[in-house]
């Protein structure tokens, strides 16, 4: 997480001196370096594992409510065979 926040600061201050320069050269530089900077981003992001929380609940009007709350966080139910139906796996999906 600290080196996606370094990350994030860094192209924060890369597209601001891409923004404010009127210097050809430098506007391009400021670009590529933005590019490489995302790139570094995009492949952070996708080596980190997914998180899963394990809860039971054998009480059906709290799994209801639970399940709907779930959604409303934008996790995902996560469906596995052969675990009991007052089980469920909730993984967040990916944030904007």
């Amino acid at each position: 997480m600290f080196l996606e926040g370094t990350l994030l600061e860094k192209l924060r201050r890369i597209e601001a001196l891409h923004a404010g320069t009127t210097v050809d050269g430098e506007r391009e530089a400021a670009r590529r370096a933005a590019e490489r900077i995302r790139a570094r981003l995009a492949e952070l992001r996708g080596s980190e594992q997914d998180v899963e929380l394990l809860y039971r609940l054998p009480d059906p009007w709290t799994r209801k409510l639970f399940l709907a709350l779930c959604g409303a966080m934008g996790s995902s139910r996560i469906a596995r065979p052969g675990v009991a139906s007052a089980r469920f796996r909730c993984a967040p999906q990916e944030l904007p």
